[in-house]
């Protein structure tokens, strides 16, 4: 108790000792200010609920400054109302960084009170004054109340919004790499690491999130790590009984913790190196997709010559290295077909990679700010491309796609900014005739601004996908038929499924093969979540040979200086990679429930063939295998136990589940066990009081 009470008096020195810091003529402006007369307290103005009694209301109020930011400041009434349910702290918005400092008393004069995306603030004020109305100007951090389980985020956190509060100094597992914005603000997302299971960090998948997230914030100033997901983040290193002094804020759907400046964190790395691509062989074929991450000469992208040429560089090696020479890739988000003709000579000069590139025009990729196109790289040496086509739908919904010459006739609009790209191939290997394959190039609608929109318009584009797959298959039956890209939708979305399903036949998505833990190709908000695809036709199935997310983005931190050599967030989308074997491959699924088992695959010679581990859900996978007899061996960490120990399975064309494995865990056994003797010990002591 009185280690946490000196804790808290040292916080609260933190906000005294910045204000005493600050410009001596603040100071004396202070000394000699005005008070407000009619005021309204902060509590009131945030009131019990999750919007303000006073919203759309004009109000002065007084409190004393506990943080700044490039658009504003917090204020905290340094008595409170003693009520738990109002937060004694707000934000006011000044739209430039505003001319106060930490530890003064301020006179908000005419502040609009407004929820900016449901976050209680002081907006288009009148102005803002120093003042002797504040009781005192000490804020004392708040200790913020425990996380029980059930409690959601509104319930623990509102109630303390823009608020000064104490957060014991645990330590974190990352699930949101740090992010950099162009604000200024950093921000890492995060879970206790006590929730962490079994000593394998489970995803926080989107829509089923899960462990709950916490947000650091670095707006106020406090440098904040360079951290991956899996990544530990340690706040006040070396004193593990610190408590972190932060504002609760609220900023478009997540509650963050600030923390004021003077505080510092660090990282236990939880190393891996950036994924890479398996090398193609003359008897496959690799296609991928692969999103650039706004890759042109645009304003708002890389206008000067230099700043492009090294963004080249990197989206180059990226393909050399993490793709490792793909034979086919479809590309969204380059910029212009300029852009994918630069790449390819690049390729070719630097890497001695031959690729062709197809790209055309379409209404995004004029765009003098932000141009946008789709594309393709092919390797030359293997693949002819025999058609091209830019396949732009129209929709009597006028989803305001501006064209120059609109190819759709009177009453119906353009649906795409970035028209599929259709390309009709033949592929050239270890098999006696071009294997011809249609693949369709997608970059559909962002979920930036109304998403409400933005889902109808989707919907919209996977109908008109579905029926480009149609118009393939009723020309040419049994045809070889994959749709990639960015859809800017979920896994189980309602646009994927409705493209999958309005397809003929319908197309199977590559992931429902993949482990769910590696089922994801983006992190929003600490959430992992798919939004690149890769969908193929039926007649695909028996030459799948394997499906690979390359995680050499998404779980890693935007860096605050780029190395021209590192694969890691080239962009902020993984890579994904289909593998096609003509004439049939043998995949393999196994669970065995637990993390960390290893798992090795022989031939009937006894020749180690692959090595896997089980992941968080206990899941493995052996991809590309030929049809035979082989024999499964698992090694185990201490303390779980496998039966039987190595298991013969055979092996035909197609994907197939490893035979049921008996796996015992013993520690989790005997607290089975504990907890059933004493749930009936107890029984036995209430029946005998009876």
């Amino acid at each position: 108790m009185h280690q946490t009470l000196f804790h808290l008096l040292r916080l609260s020195s933190l906000i005294l000792l910045w204000g005493w810091l600050a410009s001596p003529a603040i100071v004396r402006a202070q000394e000699t200010g005005a008070s407000p007369a009619d005021w309204t307290p902060i509590y009131e103005l945030q009131g019990t609920g999750f919007t303000s009694p006073h919203q759309g209301e004009w109000h002065d109020t007084h409190g004393v400054v506990t943080g700044i930011t490039p658009t504003g400041f917090y204020l905290q009434d340094p008595t409170g109302d003693g009520n738990l349910q109002t937060s004694d702290g707000i934000f006011v918005y000044t739209r430039d960084r505003p001319p106060v400092v930490p530890g003064q008393c301020v006179w908000v004069q005419r502040g609009y009170v407004d929820e900016f995306y449901d976050k209680t603030e002081l907006s288009r004020i009148r102005a803002v004054r120093p003042s002797t109305h504040c009781q005192t100007t000490t804020v004392t951090p708040v200790p913020l109340p425990e996380l029980l389980p059930g409690m959601d985020h509104p319930s623990w956190l509102e109630p303390y919004e823009g608020m000064l509060v104490a957060i014991p100094g645990q330590p974190g597992v990352v699930h949101g790499p740090t992010k950099r914005f162009r604000n200024g603000d950093v921000e890492i997302a995060w879970s206790p690491a006590w929730m962490v299971a079994f000593g394998a960090p489970r995803r926080a998948f989107q829509g089923e999130i899960h462990p709950p997230l916490l947000y650091w914030s670095g707006i106020l100033g406090t440098p904040l790590p360079d951290a991956a997901w899996g990544d530990r983040i340690i706040p006040v290193p070396g004193q593990a009984t610190a408590m972190v002094a932060a504002i609760v804020d609220y900023n478009f759907g997540k509650y963050q913790f600030l923390p004021l400046p003077g505080q510092s964190f660090a990282v236990e790395a939880n190393p891996r190196p950036p994924g890479r691509a398996t090398p193609t062989t003359a008897d496959e074929i690799s296609l991928c997709t692969f999103n650039l991450y706004g890759f042109g000469q645009g304003t708002a992208q890389y206008p000067d010559e230099a700043s492009y040429v090294r963004q080249l560089r990197r989206r180059a090696l990226a393909i050399a290295e993490g793709l490792q020479g793909c034979t086919v890739i479809g590309l969204q988000e380059l910029g212009n077909p300029e852009d994918g003709r630069r790449l390819t000579e690049l390729l070719a000069v630097a890497h001695g990679l031959d690729y062709q590139a197809t790209a055309l025009p379409g209404p995004d990729s004029s765009d003098p700010e932000f141009p946008l196109t789709l594309g393709f790289l092919t390797r030359q040496s293997r693949v002819s491309v025999q058609a091209a086509r830019s396949a732009q739908g129209c929709s009597p919904t006028d989803f305001q796609v501006s064209t120059v010459d609109s190819p759709c006739p009177a009453g119906l609009y353009p649906l795409f900014s970035r028209p599929p790209l259709v390309v009709h191939l033949a592929i050239h290997g270890q098999w006696p005739e071009p294997y011809e394959l249609y693949v369709i190039n997608n970059h559909w609608k962002s979920k930036a601004g109304d998403e409400t929109l933005n889902a109808a318009w989707r919907l919209e584009q996977a109908r008109h996908v579905a029926r480009l797959v149609q118009e393939i298959t009723a020309d040419e039956p049994g045809a070889r038929v994959v749709v990639l890209g960015d859809l800017n939708d979920y896994y189980d979305s309602a646009p994927v499924r409705l493209v999958q399903a309005e397809s003929r036949p319908s197309l199977v998505h590559a992931y429902d093969f993949l482990p769910r833990q590696d089922r994801y190709t983006y992190i929003y908000n600490g959430a992992s979540q798919v939004l690149d695809h890769i969908l193929i036709s039926p007649s695909l199935l028996e030459d799948f040979a394997g499906i690979q997310v390359i995680h050499m983005n998404a779980d890693y931190p935007t860096p605050a200086q780029e190395r021209p050599d590192d694969l890691r967030h080239v962009s902020d989308h993984d890579p994904v990679l289909l593998r096609l074997r003509p004439g049939g491959a043998a995949n393999l699924a196994g669970n065995l429930i637990y993390p960390d088992i290893g798992i090795t695959l022989r031939n009937e010679d006894g020749d180690v063939l692959a090595t896997a581990r089980t992941d968080a859900d206990g899941d493995f996978r052996f991809w590309n295998l030929q049809p035979g007899t082989y024999t499964l061996a698992y090694a185990p960490p201490a303390g779980i136990q496998v039966t039987p120990p190595d298991q013969p399975v055979a092996l035909t064309v197609g994907f197939q589940q490893a035979p049921p494995a008996q796996v015992r865990h013993q520690a989790i056994e005997t607290a089975a066990t504990l907890l059933l003797w004493s749930l009936n010990a107890r029984a036995e002591i209430q029946g005998i009081s009876r």
